[in-house]
């Protein structure tokens, strides 16, 4: 099927699985009529605004820089699939399945209520955002499922903002704002990341240190000033 005319053809004649189709030849599909169909391994990138899809099932397809504005999702399922650039905005997605779906390498999610493409996030980071909007709004946002990866992206803009300014900004007061309320958690796990995930990027300045010293709690500097020690102490003795 080479034609937007081959496949409505296809499809008028009774037939519902798509399979390895390549829908970018150069056509439009808006207005098209997809109801119940099943598309496996298909790559898309083209027009299907205002198009039907009730009841239609994509699996592993390649459905990026796609405009699907517009359309009625009603009862979908969307599995596997890659979604980077991709546009629902204006479409109908009662009872849409939405899983395991990709962007970037990353896991998405469908936004109900804006219908944009919005990467997992894990609950710690999704605090930290809240903790520190300052940080929120500069960070990239593709790995926020992984915490060590946003936690030490935290480190070095932390580190940066301390070693260039003269008086506290609200990054960083917020910053160990937040490094206090998890140190008060009492959880092992989350005592590592804030040693791995912070502390270690901030222990190679001075001003830092100094910084660090001053704004965290009790528990959070005893923590601190154990692992600067012995990292210093690890290193002397290579």
């Amino acid at each position: 099927m080479k034609s937007r005319t081959e496949i409505e053809q296809y499809y008028l004649s009774g037939k519902r699985f798509f399979r390895n189709i390549d829908f970018d030849f150069g056509e439009c599909f808006e207005n098209s009529n997809f109801e119940n169909a099943i598309f496996e391994y298909c790559y898309f990138g083209v027009e299907f605004n205002n198009s039907n899809f009730k009841n239609a099932k994509f699996i592993e397809c390649n459905m990026k820089s796609t405009n699907f504005t517009n359309c009625d999702f009603s009862n979908a399922e969307i599995r596997e699939s890659l979604m980077e650039a991709i546009d629902f905005k204006g479409s109908k997605i009662p009872n849409l399945i939405f899983e395991n779906n990709t962007s970037y390498g990353e896991k998405v999610k469908l936004n109900s209520e804006t219908l944009e493409i919005e990467y997992n996030i894990h609950q710690l980071n999704s605090e930290l955002y809240e903790y520190i909007p300052e940080f929120e709004k500069i960070a990239d946002h593709s790995s926020d499922e992984h915490l060590y990866s946003v936690f030490g992206d935290l480190s070095i803009v932390l580190a940066n903002e301390i070693i260039k300014n003269e008086n506290l900004t609200d990054l960083i007061t917020n910053s160990f704002r937040f490094i206090n309320y998890l140190s008060d958690k009492n959880d092992k796990e989350i005592d590592n990341l804030l040693v791995v995930g912070i502390y270690e990027g901030l222990y190679h300045s001075e001003k830092c240190n100094k910084i660090a010293k001053k704004l965290l709690n009790e528990k959070a500097k005893k923590a601190y000033e154990f692992n600067l020690e012995n990292g210093i102490m690890n290193k002397a003795s290579r």
